[in-house]
This record gives C-alpha cells, structure tokens and sequence, in this order.
C-alpha cells in the first residue's frame, strides 16, 4: 500500500500562471480540491500500483468555500482593525519578491518571481539575505560574554 494510503486526506492543490511583470493580484488562480475514493467500508481505493485514486469531483465546491472565507477575514480585518487585505498582501509581497525600479516583479530563469529571502545580494551576491543575517546573528553571539 502506498504512503498515506490509511489516512483519511483531503487536499487543496492550485496552478498559476503568471506572465512577466504582472501584479501577483492579476494572476489567473485555479483551486483544485481532490478526495480519495473510497469502498463501500470506506477504505482507500488503490490502483494497479497500490497508489490511491483520487475522485475528480466531490460535489463540494471548495473554491467557494475558500472565498467565503475570505470574504469573512476581509470584513472583520477591515470592521475590527481597519486594515484593508489587499493592502496587507500587496506589503508583504513587496518584502518577499524581487521588485524592478518600476515596482513590476521580477521574474528569474526558471519563470518564477525571485524571492528576496534566496535571491544574491546587489552589495555581496555570493551571499543572500538569509546568509547575511545569520552572518549578523553569529557575529552579535561570538560579541556576547559568557558567564
């Protein structure tokens, strides 16, 4: 029996497609739920393979779902804190990808935006940021006295 074969999953999957400077907001989002197909005793089913089959649809719309609740994070966010979600993500996106001077995100060799956290340093690139704040983290440590 394959991995995972006795557990009772269920899982949320998307595709995107993104074109080069395009605002993560305007990409196209799909949202795929797939459920495991399941006997009469409500065991797995498995294939040739002894890989579990999934069922393509589950009569759920899960994509709604999802929206919903969004749309209930968007109305409290904004009715409790006054803070806009859109305004929130754009910020954080901003801190992790890579932006150009007109603030379009960049997109590295491989089709992805390029994350700030990876990606090499403009002042040292055989370092990125994560290796530069360790760096910062162990020389604050060997400065520390020990008792």
């Amino acid at each position: 029996m394959a991995t995972g074969g006795d557990r009772d999953s269920i899982g949320y999957f998307y595709k995107v497609s993104a074109n080069e400077g395009q605002d993560i907001s305007e990409q196209q989002w799909t949202i795929q739920r797939k459920v495991i197909q399941r006997d009469a005793n409500d065991h797995p089913i498995l294939d040739a393979n002894g890989k579990i089959v999934y069922l393509e649809q589950d009569g759920i719309d899960g994509r709604g779902l999802i929206l919903q609740k969004l749309e209930m994070v968007r109305e409290w966010l904004q009715t409790n804190f006054n803070i806009d979600i859109e305004d929130l993500r754009r910020e954080v996106q901003q801190r992790q990808w890579v932006t150009d001077a007109n603030g379009n995100y960049v997109v590295g060799a491989n089709g992805r935006y390029i994350n700030k956290l990876t990606a090499p340093l403009d002042t040292d690139p055989t370092k990125t940021l994560m290796e530069a704040l360790l760096d910062e983290v162990n020389q604050y440590k060997s400065l520390q006295t020990t008792e």
